[in-house]
């Protein structure tokens, strides 16, 4: 069996963005990660497989498919 899950952002997810930009000024990184990586800490989701780069924030650990 298989559990998708399809995640929706709200205002909260936007704002604990903004709110992690805030505290953490120096880092570089897309909003878009941020947010996803919010609504996988707020469904209890800690990994997630990818092709692209990810930046392993918030605890959250990238499965990489493609390896250098």
């Amino acid at each position: 069996t298989t559990n998708i899950k399809i995640l929706y952002t709200s205002d909260s997810d936007l704002l604990a963005a903004f709110r992690y930009l805030k505290v953490n000024p120096s880092r570089q990184i897309a909003l878009s990660y941020l947010i996803n990586a919010n609504l996988m800490q707020k469904h209890d989701i800690n990994s997630i497989l990818t092709f692209d780069y990810w930046p392993n924030v918030m605890g959250i650990v990238a499965v990489n498919l493609i390896t250098d």
